[in-house]
């Protein structure tokens, strides 16, 4: 095959599978040519990342301010768990994500308590 390709490289395409192209030469030759290409990353993954939860949980406690905090009381714990339970079985960048979510769920819960507190004294 190599000889034809030589001496006349026209290649037209015909019709392709998953893993070959199917392509004529000029003398109408067909052969099917393997596809030498990485397969593509599915896009969104089918495995949704360690740190969503975490993040999600936090997406909340920041929302849950505006009723006086009293969201937020109940979901940033939920967020420092999850990201208690990323610290603990991940490394790398997840690592610092769950850090980062920890830290910011510990900030909201503070600034919602504050927040609750206000609300108690104004009520009595």
């Amino acid at each position: 095959m190599t000889w034809l390709l030589q001496r006349d490289a026209f290649l037209a395409y015909v019709t392709e599978t998953d893993g070959f192209y199917v392509v004529r030469t000029s003398s109408d030759l067909r052969f099917a040519h393997p596809k030498d290409r990485a397969a593509p990353k599915p896009f969104p993954p089918t495995h949704p990342p360690p740190s969503r939860a975490a993040f999600r949980w936090l997406a909340w406690s920041v929302i849950g301010l505006l009723p006086a905090g009293l969201g937020t009381l109940l979901c940033a714990p939920l967020a420092a768990l999850a990201a208690l339970k990323l610290l603990r079985h991940s490394e790398g960048p997840d690592r610092q994500r769950a850090l980062v979510v920890l830290w910011g769920a510990v900030a909201l819960w503070l600034l919602a308590l504050g927040l609750a507190a206000i609300l108690i004294l104004h009520i009595w």
